[in-house]
């Protein structure tokens, strides 16, 4: 589904809604955006899932395995 697609399903249930195309710039927005009312929802395959925990809890999960 087109991400401009989703953003607006997700822009019926709150007001605050940022789609970025690009992972690290996506967590980047995360882990700057002021603390009050902080929640977040990564959207998407399996791999971005885990290529987000990856990064935001800084290891280097399957990489190391050369699976990726």
């Amino acid at each position: 589904m087109p991400i401009n697609k989703v953003k607006k399903i997700f822009e019926k249930f709150s007001a605050n809604v940022v789609s970025e195309k690009n992972l690290e710039n996506a967590i980047n927005k995360i882990i700057n955006y002021p603390k009050k009312d902080r929640y977040f929802l990564i959207v998407g395959s399996t791999y971005l899932i885990a290529e987000s925990r990856e990064i935001l809890l800084s290891i280097d999960g399957d990489r190391n395995l050369n699976l990726r």
